[in-house]
């Protein structure tokens, strides 16, 4: 992945859990959010999952000084992580 790439990445990602997020609030996603005190918390939720993983992803998998051949394990082991989460 080229440096490059990388902002537009994060916003695809960012604007993928917020409508998540979105989705959520209009019920068709789940029905568990139900006032805007919720909304904001899933949004921040949303927001710092999807960093954990795009700084997980880069750092084992992109970065030429930091790249593992455990990147497949450490990536799935933040998703797990962030489902567990929320």
């Amino acid at each position: 992945m080229e440096l490059i790439m990388v902002g537009p990445y994060l916003i695809s990602q960012l604007i993928g859990g917020v409508i998540g997020a979105g989705m959520a609030k209009v019920g068709a996603a789940f029905d568990v959010l139900k006032s805007e005190r919720q909304m904001y918390r899933a949004l921040f939720g949303e927001v710092a999952m999807t960093c954990l993983l795009t700084m997980a992803v880069l750092m084992v998998a992109v970065n030429s000084r930091t790249k593992t051949p455990l990147a497949p394990f450490v990536v799935g082991c933040t998703v797990i992580i962030n489902i567990l989460a929320g």
